[in-house]
């Protein structure tokens, strides 16, 4: 999803631009998908099952597994089944008139319980081979502990491997868990990869770079984050209520510590510090609570503008509205980069699309302050936001409005689906406002300003919950 704040972004890098990059699976244990798939044990039994569903259709299988998927106690097959033109041998095809993932259950009589077609990710793709000749995915699938786990790489120096863990809900709907994508050279010095788990919705992004020209250093970053989906809500929740009132009471939250480990109402409820998050929007803007347990809250008394948020408790929000990680465009420093890695710089610093907030609890009112630089025309904060003590910490309320993401309503905004960059971190200073006693944590393994560092967030018109399956990001959360 951005994963890059913007999944659809993070795809087409993977997917699109990777063919202009150079890079390499140091760590990806995908192997070598240009090796035959993988050999798998024979199951007379099943074949014979398969043979019966299969043959009057003109279908065979290419792949097949078995477990229990759904927990009555008797395994299903899972089986990717194709068509093949003109009766040839499916395993030497460049290509098949027809593939799917089919459940099929066993006994007396066999029954087709799930199809989907284009089940797989490319049963025959000739992508990225040296001689342009089709290169047959390598294939895994098993069951464990009732999922269904799915993974194939296909290609040749160019290779893509994609991955899932899914789960046959009781109305018989495949559901992803977890989704995970590689990209890369074969022979060449990278790799990027992206993962999400949809059950905890947290996810992780890393790449490694390593030059091929002398001088330059090895870059490596692995990211952990997690992201959001804002509630959509008929009536605009009020700024001058607190958190346990109207809207805000209602709403679902979610609660961190320290260490970016998300806990439950009672742990938070525990715990000395901590903070919670919660989302809403519709057309008009987003609006984002966020109650923070600290026993011992350092307040400024003003709201100076020389005044350093970081001398005083409070909570930062770094938002990102870039379309993708890669800084495109020619520059000096951009060229340079290029040459050196063989692919678009990743934007590690603020640039215009990366706005980041501070909101500090005051004795009278909050100070809301603009971390980086005011845009160029801007004479006002673009965003509301207040702040109030509680006997555990402080509250804070913050509304962005849909201006501010460049639109008139965010119905019609391309990151509401796509995605926005998006981290919460909360400072945490000792009494007396010594700086070198703060400790900070958040939602993502934020460093400042780095986009590639931030989280996610969503904006659907209902909640999504799991996704079907074959991921659909789009399909998903409208």
């Amino acid at each position: 999803m951005a994963w890059l704040p913007n999944l659809a972004s993070w795809v087409s890098w993977l997917c699109i631009t990777a063919l202009s990059c150079v890079l390499f699976c140091v760590s990806s244990g995908v192997g070598d998908p240009r090796l035959p798939m993988q050999a798998q044990d024979s199951n007379p039994d099943a074949e014979a099952i398969l043979s019966r569903v299969l043959d009057g259709r003109g279908l065979r299988a290419f792949q097949y597994t078995m477990g229990d998927l759904d927990g009555d106690g008797s395994a299903e097959i899972i089986a990717h089944v194709i068509k093949s033109p003109r009766g040839e041998d499916a395993s030497e095809l460049p290509e098949a008139d027809y593939s799917a993932l089919m459940v099929v259950s066993q006994g007396r009589m066999p029954q087709v319980r799930l199809e989907i077609p284009d089940g797989m990710l490319c049963p025959h793709c000739p992508i990225g081979t040296r001689d342009g000749g089709a290169v047959l995915p390598r294939q895994e699938m098993a069951v464990r502990d009732g999922r269904l786990h799915l993974c194939e790489a296909w290609g040749g120096a160019w290779y893509a491997r994609e991955c899932v863990r899914a789960v046959l809900d009781d109305a018989g709907v495949l559901r992803v868990e977890n989704h995970e994508e590689t990209a890369g050279w074969l022979d060449g010095p990278s790799e990027h990869r992206l993962r999400f788990d949809f059950l905890s919705q947290h996810g992780e992004r890393s790449y490694t770079a390593v030059p091929i020209r002398s001088g330059f250093p090895l870059l490596k970053r692995e990211v952990r984050f997690a992201w959001f989906v804002a509630e959509y809500v008929a009536a605009a929740p009020d700024l001058d209520e607190g958190l346990d009132e109207g809207l805000w009471a209602t709403g679902s939250k979610r609660y961190f510590v320290e260490g970016l480990r998300e806990v439950t109402a009672q742990e938070f409820v525990a715990s000395e510090v901590g903070f919670s998050i919660q989302a809403m929007w519709r057309d008009d803007g987003l609006w984002l609570g966020v109650v923070v347990r600290d026993p011992d809250v350092v307040e400024t008394s003003g709201c100076a503008e020389d005044l350093s948020a970081y001398a005083f408790d409070h909570m930062q929000l770094w938002l990102d509205l870039g379309a993708g990680m890669r800084r495109p465009g020619v520059d000096s420093a951009g060229d340079m980069y290029r040459a050196a890695y063989q692919e678009d710089p990743v934007r590690h610093s603020p640039d215009g699309n990366v706005h980041a907030f501070a909101v500090l609890p005051g004795q009278a009112e909050a100070c809301v302050q603009r971390m980086l630089r005011l845009p160029d025309g801007e004479q006002t904060l673009p965003i509301m936001g207040k702040s109030r003590r509680t006997a555990q910490g402080y509250d804070v309320k913050m509304f962005i409005p849909a201006v501010f993401f460049g639109v008139d309503s965010l119905s019609g905004y391309e990151g509401r689906r796509m995605g926005v960059g998006f981290s919460v971190w909360v400072h945490n200073v000792s009494s007396g406002g010594d700086v070198l006693a703060h400790r900070g944590y958040g939602t993502s393994e934020l460093l400042w300003g780095d986009p590639f560092t931030f989280g996610q967030l969503l904006m659907p018109s209902l909640p999504p919950g799991l996704p079907g399956y074959p991921l659909d990001w789009a399909r998903w959360l409208d």
